[in-house]
């Protein structure tokens, strides 16, 4: 099974820019109680983490008294369903769409100018 992990550390992120100080941790699982279990692993580390010496190991908390957590929240999601976007097709749509309705607004345009100068210069 597939899960996500959003998570959101403390404070406001960097400025304006999206989604700052958050991500998203992706799970392999066999149940929802192992799930729970990585991603508590994931958050507060290893206990064992001192020997260890790598973040991996002590997951996102800071690990000293009188420091606050890293992070602020974990929210876990079961994934369902997962299926790739065909992104590359949208945007090809949404070009080709752009470019049919720049052509008619052309079209309308040279119309018009049509009309005017015919009724400048007559048939």
């Amino acid at each position: 099974m597939k899960f996500w992990a959003y998570v959101k550390q403390w404070g406001e992120g960097c400025g304006y820019t999206i989604a700052c100080g958050e991500a998203v941790w992706e799970i392999e699982a066999n149940s929802w109680e192992d799930a729970v279990e990585e991603a508590r692993l994931l958050t507060v580390g290893n206990p064992k983490w001192e020997e260890e010496d790598d973040d991996v190991h002590m997951g996102q908390w800071l690990g000293r008294p009188g420091k606050r957590p890293r992070l602020e929240w974990v929210r876990l999601v079961e994934i369902v369903r997962e299926e790739e976007m065909p992104i590359v097709e949208w945007y090809a749509a949404r070009v080709a769409e752009h470019e049919e309705i720049e052509r008619q607004e052309h079209e309308q345009y040279e119309r018009e100018r049509y009309e005017q100068l015919k009724q400048k210069y007559g048939d």
